[in-house]
């Protein structure tokens, strides 16, 4: 690829590659106006990144059943807890973010709950404890539509309290 400094694109090749370098293993070489890009690994990158990734899931998912083990124990703050610690982990797990929605809504704070129960919907609308749960917390803030929609949509997904 010839170099062409008025092009945008090209022009941020160096960078883009430098910044991934690190990341991706791109090596790069800039010599007399071209651009060589020698070797990208992402194959070998994904693969040293994969147990690490399971790592996440599966640390999420422990910290969720530790989230759920604490509320049945009574322990409402500790419970929250690991279920922020769970969405940190896995950002696109839906469970924490119904538990934690589930126990803000116990805890008279619908808003709160409502906004972590309309994230567990985003990430997984066939649950239907979360419907159901959100359900409760539109009707707890005098919302009757809103509410008898969730509990609608709950029941159509086999949960019936």
């Amino acid at each position: 690829m010839d170099w062409d400094s008025s092009n945008t694109a090209q022009s941020a090749l160096p960078g883009i590659a430098f910044l991934l370098g690190g990341y991706l293993g791109v090596t790069t070489k800039a010599s007399s106006k071209k651009l060589i890009i020698v070797t990208i690994c992402f194959p070998v990158t994904i693969a040293l990144l994969s147990p690490l990734i399971r790592y996440n899931a599966t640390k999420a998912i422990s910290e969720y059943k530790n989230g759920v083990a604490s509320f049945e124990q009574g322990d409402a703050d500790a419970a929250i807890a690991c279920f922020t610690r769970a969405m940190e982990l896995k950002p696109d797990y839906a469970l924490p973010y119904a538990g934690r929605g589930f126990i803000y809504s116990a805890k008279g704070d619908h808003n709160k709950a409502i906004a972590d129960l309309d994230k567990a919907i985003q990430l997984d609308a066939t649950i239907g404890e979360t419907y159901f749960f959100r359900g409760v917390a539109y009707q707890e803030l005098g919302d009757a539509d809103k509410a008898d929609a969730d509990f609608a949509r709950a029941k159509e997904l086999g949960f019936e309290p």
